[in-house]
């Protein structure tokens, strides 16, 4: 497969051998990339700074304020079990595509105007939002929950979200490292435990199990369940 990288200056291709870039000569909406997704039927969406770009393989589909999404700027992408996409945006909260019209998610608690950086649906078919300043929101297909700092979450900006083989949810923070959710309390993980930096940027768990976080200035932090080992510049 080709792997995609998106920049401030466009998107990146690699296909093994060399790259190919494409910005808005070659169709694109805007050059600031701040999200790819490829779904379910092999398409790739690209969020960026001027709407959403869906790329067939052949061409773009620009999606903007005018084909109904709230804001502009997308900052993650997902496409859940049931093959609907959701949109976190910068400032319009989240949008849902359900494949011909984009419709805005609101419920009781508004998540309309809020900063969404990050989604993620668990094995549960539970889908999660993390935001700026505002905590995480936990959706159930009917109701929200919202946890902050006042239900043990350590920081309420949330950049990163992923779900570990065991179930449990790791979010990454602006200043406060790590929180890891066993569906009952949070456990916190900062410098202070072994991170190399509190700002964390993303997460991945590897097939053996070990958690890596890429951090702001601290390089690469790596948990096997134990302890962290750091990787930086030399």
């Amino acid at each position: 497969g080709n792997l995609w990288f998106g920049t401030e200056g466009g998107l990146s291709r690699y296909d093994g051998t060399g790259f190919t870039n494409f910005t808005v000569k070659e169709g694109l909406s805007d050059n600031v990339i701040r999200s790819i997704l490829e779904d379910s039927n092999g398409n790739l969406w690209f969020g960026t700074t001027g709407g959403v770009n869906m790329y067939n393989g052949e061409t773009f589909t620009h999606f903007t304020l005018n084909e109904g999404l709230s804001d502009n700027t997308i900052l993650s992408i997902l496409e859940d079990s049931h093959g609907n996409l959701w949109f976190g945006t910068e400032s319009g909260g989240v949008n849902i595509y359900y494949g011909e019209s984009f419709s805005h998610f609101a419920l009781k608690e508004d998540l309309s105007n809020i900063h969404v950086r990050s989604i993620l649906e668990d094995s549960n078919g539970h889908l999660w939002f993390g935001t700026w300043m505002k905590g995480v929101y936990m959706y159930n297909g009917e109701t929200l929950t919202h946890f902050t700092e006042n239900e043990g979450l350590n920081q309420n900006t949330v950049f990163s979200i992923i779900e570990d083989k065991r179930g449990y949810l790791w979010f990454g923070t602006g200043t406060k490292g790590v929180s890891m959710y066993d569906g009952k309390t949070f456990t916190h993980f900062s410098k202070a435990e072994g991170l190399s930096d509190n700002y964390i940027w993303s997460i991945l768990e590897d097939s053996q199990g070990n958690l890596w976080f890429g951090t702001n200035q601290g390089g690469v932090c790596m948990f096997n369940g134990q302890s962290f080992i750091h990787y930086t510049e030399k």
